[in-house]
């Protein structure tokens, strides 16, 4: 939410838009375990701690890994999407905390510019 917030988006529960996010999560090669295979989830909880990949907010198995992201947000009024992106990066560093805010900015930031364009 920080992340959102921080590229001047408005967040709350009275919102017209909702946002989906889909995480793809994959080891770096030679790393992967029973205990670290990486997943798809739907959710922050890749990074939570007690999580397969989030043990705990610095997570050494993170480096390396590839991570992608599906966003997509649906007009609640309009029940259909509205806009639809993706991002996918090779993480460099295991603070999953900055990982989240960072990713949480730029989808913030090109979905404001792209619905301002558009006068949503």
């Amino acid at each position: 939410m920080f992340g959102l917030k921080s590229a001047g988006l408005a967040v709350g529960p009275q919102g017209t838009l909702t946002m989906h996010l889909v995480f793809t999560i994959r080891p770096p090669k030679g790393k992967s375990s029973k205990s670290n295979e990486g997943g798809i989830y739907s959710d922050l909880s890749w990074r939570r701690p007690g999580n397969t990949f989030g043990r705990d907010l610095n997570d050494p198995m993170l480096p390396g890994s590839f991570l992608h992201v599906t966003v997509i947000v649906n007009d609640n009024a309009e029940n259909r999407p509205v806009w639809l992106a993706s991002l996918e990066c090779t993480v460099r560093s295991g603070d999953t905390e900055l990982l989240a805010r960072e990713i949480g900015t730029d989808i913030g930031q090109m979905m404001a510019q792209s619905l301002r364009s558009e006068g949503r």
